[in-house]
């Protein structure tokens, strides 16, 4: 009787053993699944990320480009401006002196030559 007794006290270590080893296989397996998931999961947030990213990017230089045109014409208008200020500015003196020779002309007083 004690001998049974020892061997089944045996057989029912070596059976706790193999349930331990299979709990720890089990619980490492859902661990390596969790982490494959977790690393999956981070490198489709990364792609997302890196996506967003580009996008950000082309709007940045987008906007650069148009602020370029901007100044642009910005500093075509400013010469047209002061391009039409000079021909106002020379109209005015030729005005002025086309009438003021053809006052004398009518008047007849032609400075002296």
């Amino acid at each position: 009787q004690n001998c049974l007794d020892t061997f089944l006290l045996s057989q029912m270590e070596m059976t706790m053993h193999v349930l331990r080893k299979l709990a720890g296989l089990v619980l490492n397996s859902v661990d390596t699944g969790a982490a494959i998931l977790s690393i999956g999961q981070a490198a489709s947030y990364h792609k997302h990320d890196l996506q967003w990213a580009e996008i950000d990017y082309f709007l940045q230089v987008r906007q650069v480009h148009i602020e370029t045109l901007n100044n642009m014409r910005e500093d075509i208008r400013d010469m047209y401006d002061m391009d039409s200020r000079k021909l106002d500015t020379k109209m005015i003196i030729a005005t002025l002196l086309l009438s003021i020779g053809f006052g004398f002309v009518v008047e007849g007083t032609l400075p002296p030559a």
